[in-house]
C-alpha cells in the first residue's frame, strides 16, 4: 500500500476496512463497487433550505474538506451552527486531534 499512498493516516484508515473473509483471501468492509458507481456523487451538494437544529461541523486545520470559502453558506443553511476547526489536524480530526475532538463534542452535547 506504501508504494500508492505514502501518507500513513489514510494507510490506517484503509487497513481499518480490511477483513479475512477466508484464510489466505482479504476483503474490504466498504462497498467498493457502489463507492465506484457513485463517486461523482459523494461529493455534490446536498438539497437543503435551512436547518435549524444546533448543529456543530469540525474541521481539521490541515483538511480542505471545510474551507474558510464555505463557511457563508454553512452559516445560511444552518444558522443555529458553530465551526470549529482543530489545529494540527487533516480529515480524521477524531484521531489527529482526538483531545479537542472530545472536548468539542462533549461541551456540544
Amino acid at each position: 500500500m506504501m508504494e500508492f499512498i505514502d501518507n500513513y493516516t489514510v494507510r490506517q484508515f484503509l487497513l481499518k476496512n480490511l477483513y479475512w473473509v477466508e484464510k489466505g483471501q482479504l476483503g474490504w468492509r466498504m462497498n467498493i463497487p457502489s463507492l465506484v458507481a457513485n463517486l461523482d456523487r459523494i461529493i455534490e451538494e446536498i438539497p437543503v433550505d435551512q436547518i435549524n437544529t444546533d448543529s456543530l461541523f469540525i474541521r481539521g486545520e490541515l483538511s480542505n474538506y471545510i474551507p474558510e470559502s464555505d463557511f457563508p453558506e454553512i452559516q445560511e443553511k444552518f444558522p443555529n451552527s458553530r465551526i470549529e476547526t482543530i489545529p494540527n489536524s487533516g480529515h480524521w480530526v477524531h484521531y489527529e486531534g482526538a483531545k479537542d475532538f472530545y472536548r468539542l463534542v462533549t461541551e456540544f452535547v
